[in-house]
């Protein structure tokens, strides 16, 4: 296919969007609520991109069954850049939120999309190394966004932050244009009252995660929308969420797993430049910096992982993550004011090896399981669970932050909860089914197309 550098080009560049958005404002929020006021809507900065990129996954992933994955693609490129313009123009907090919405929206269709393309390309063995592009771009934006966030609100303006994706965007959807796809589709039309029923639930259910105000209401709202989604869905047979996925107990083990291990301990990375900067008094560019050695070993387990799968199966690889993110957790517990720079680079390169196989695995476990017009659904609904466990995890130890007398009393409870979340984690790991033999892999791998 001649088509495939420019679109491997697209979709590494769409990835890179989404990593240096992450990155910057890990960095550069504080500068900002500072500058547009209302401290007291900072962590809606982060609540609102985190709650519309995940209710919107499920959506994006059905619509790419339907109607094809460039077109979805494209579509989700365009809502991402416009927000990111939109959020470089806001002149207040509520602006700027109501901005990170629709870039959330826009995320919701842009990282899973970028996985449902590569697996539609790329055969098993050459979709390890398909992500450690990815996880490259995480790299490389751990590495430059701390220096371009720092750069532009020294020298320039926040604004830029946001700005700077505006170009990265429209390369994306030139390099997509001369994609031919040539994928199985879903021939059942989108359920669009089961759609909003289920969007309404899981926003209410989620807003668990960034308010205390009116959570009886969320939550009687979130059983009431959840229980009407799911009479919805028996009434019709033009089911949301196709009922073969729910049955898979390969996939929804992998699923299962991967909310545990997202909730117990991926959020952590968001407050180590934060212990970093309260209580050492590191600069904003180096805490951003000690990022690198989580995305950089992310990438370089992501290479191997493809073979890793038809070598050992799933459970194997999943539980060889699962083990090392203990290790990082159980380091982690040495942690205090006097603690380097290396020291925290060394927990964090452990864990970006970890999630590297877990991530890897997990998305071409979602992929290869299920049927071929059901393969975006299926892909969509693993980020689904990823994301949850992320939401309610970062939910969880900011808790744990914020509720005690200072960042680094706060961090010592983060890294005990850590520890024995991920212990649990690690436990239902070994229910991972691995029916699906590695041989019976390479049997599939030998009849597609390279």
């Amino acid at each position: 296919m001649r088509s495939k550098p420019f679109v491997l080009v697209s979709i590494v560049l769409a990835m890179l969007i989404s990593a240096m958005d992450t990155t910057i404002l890990q960095t550069t929020a504080p500068t900002i609520a500072e500058k547009l006021g209302g401290y007291k809507f900072y962590g809606w900065m982060f609540a609102i991109y985190v709650l519309f990129s995940t209710v919107s996954l499920p959506i994006f992933g059905k619509l790419a069954d339907i109607y094809g994955r460039k077109k979805i693609f494209g579509i989700s490129v365009i809502l991402f850049t416009i927000g990111s313009l939109l959020c470089g123009l806001a002149d207040s907090m509520i602006e700027l939120i109501i901005y990170r919405g629709i870039q959330g929206l826009g995320a919701g269709g842009v990282t899973p999309l970028t996985m449902i393309i590569a697996g539609d390309l790329y055969s098993i063995e050459k979709r390890g190394k398909i992500q450690g592009f990815f996880s490259a771009m995480w790299g490389v934006s751990a590495v430059i966004a701390p220096l371009i966030g720092g750069f532009f609100v020294e020298t320039m303006s926040w604004r830029w932050i946001f700005f700077i994706n505006i170009p990265i965007g429209i390369i994306v959807l030139l390099c997509l244009l001369p994609y031919k796809e040539i994928v199985t589709k879903d021939k059942t039309p989108l359920n669009y009252v089961s759609a909003v029923l289920f969007t309404g639930s899981m926003l209410a259910f989620l807003m668990n995660t960034i308010t205390t105000d009116n959570l009886l209401l969320y939550n009687a709202l979130g059983i009431v929308f959840l229980i009407s989604f799911f009479l919805s869905e028996k009434k019709s047979d033009k089911r949301f969420i196709p009922i073969e996925i729910l049955k898979n107990k390969e996939i929804s083990w992998l699923n299962i797993n991967g909310v545990f291990i997202f909730l117990s301990i991926f959020a952590f990375q968001n407050y180590v430049p934060l212990f970093m900067q309260e209580v050492q008094g590191i600069s904003i560019t180096i805490s951003g910096l000690v990022l690198f050695g989580m995305s950089a070993a992310w990438m370089l387990a992501s290479v191997p992982s493809g073979k890793l799968i038809l070598k050992y199966g799933y459970r194997k690889t999943i539980f060889l993550g699962n083990g090392m993110l203990i290790l990082s957790a159980v380091l982690a517990f040495f942690i205090n004011h006097n603690s380097s720079f290396w020291f925290f680079f060394a927990i964090l390169t452990i864990q970006g090896f970890a999630f590297g196989l877990i991530v890897t695995i997990g998305t071409i476990g979602s992929q290869e399981m299920a049927e071929a017009h059901q393969k975006g659904m299926s892909t969509s609904l693993h980020f689904f669970a990823r994301n949850i466990g992320t939401t309610f995890g970062a939910s969880i130890m900011g808790m744990l932050i914020t509720s005690q007398i200072d960042v680094a009393e706060g961090m010592h409870h983060l890294v005990l909860y850590m520890l024995i979340a991920v212990t649990i984690a690690t436990a239902i790991s070994f229910i991972v089914s691995q029916n699906l033999h590695p041989h019976t892999l390479q049997n599939q791998e030998n009849t597609r197309s390279l």
